[in-house]
């Protein structure tokens, strides 16, 4: 059965992103620390980005003495483009007619709004009908692989489960779409910089939303 609605995941599906910048700035063996006190929190929006910063430095986690102007510009540097072979898919499904976009995305406030601010013409792919169709960890306070935000979309922005698919980079947010309902076969694992899993996307989105 065609579905009608592709859900999108945003860091390394839509956007390039790279958290290389903020580790640089840690002592070494902090990234399960920097994961789980400080990264998931932040997405969950338990913690402001602020509050993110001083926490590292109060735990003395930097390398060195870090200011506070030099961790929000190393956050903004792990935002590196737009994939934009991505973009093109989804706005040619979008143009024809063929799907509606909505993202559930892992994002907290402060990269929502650089990710807005940057890259402004490919947030609003998932604009429809003078609304936007967003489903983000930091408003909904949960994490994709807890599902709640799976949960959440499809009373939020009226469709069924079983007329929606899914693509995201991260296998166990697959699971959870699964675990949450979803149909297990209309959801894509996709791996930036492989031309190859994008023509696998491509043959996906022909699957699931075929041309009209």
């Amino acid at each position: 059965m065609p579905k009608t609605v592709l859900c999108v995941d945003w860091g390394n599906v839509l956007f390039k992103f790279d958290g290389k910048p903020i580790a640089k700035l840690l002592k070494k063996g902090r990234k399960e620390i920097l994961l789980r006190d400080f990264v998931n929190p932040h997405d969950k929006n338990l913690i402001s980005a602020f509050e993110f910063y001083e926490g590292l430095k109060s735990g003395n986690h930097f390398r060195k003495e870090v200011r506070w102007t030099e961790f929000a510009n190393a956050y903004l540097e792990c935002w590196i483009d737009v994939n934009w072979r991505m973009f093109s898919a989804l706005e040619n499904l979008k143009k024809a007619n063929r799907a509606r976009l909505v993202t559930i995305s892992d994002s907290n406030h402060f990269c929502f709004n650089l990710a807005s601010l940057l890259f402004p013409k490919a947030v609003d792919l998932f604009i429809e009908n003078g609304r936007e169709q967003f489903i983000l960890s930091y408003l909904e306070r949960s994490l994709k692989r807890e599902k709640n935000p799976f949960i959440r979309a499809p009373s939020k922005f009226g469709f069924f489960k079983h007329e929606a698919a899914f693509v995201d980079d991260k296998e166990y947010n697959l699971e959870a779409w699964i675990s949450a309902g979803f149909d297990k076969d209309a959801c894509f694992l996709y791996k930036l910089g492989s031309a190859r899993n994008h023509a696998q996307f491509e043959k996906f989105l022909d699957k699931h939303f075929p041309p009209k």
